[in-house]
């Protein structure tokens, strides 16, 4: 599941993906996604 967080990246149906640098894109909701996929899965194959 922890895998899956970085594939929710649109929003209202835009990838946010495309939107880098734009000033109205959704680019970071794409870096937050990264931060919650790195927290959530850190240690998880330690185990």
């Amino acid at each position: 599941a922890c895998a899956q967080i970085r594939r929710w990246v649109y929003d209202h149906g835009q990838d946010c993906r495309k939107t880098k640098g734009m000033a109205r894109g959704c680019y970071g909701q794409v870096e937050r996604r990264d931060q919650e996929s790195l927290l959530a899965c850190w240690g998880i194959d330690r185990e």
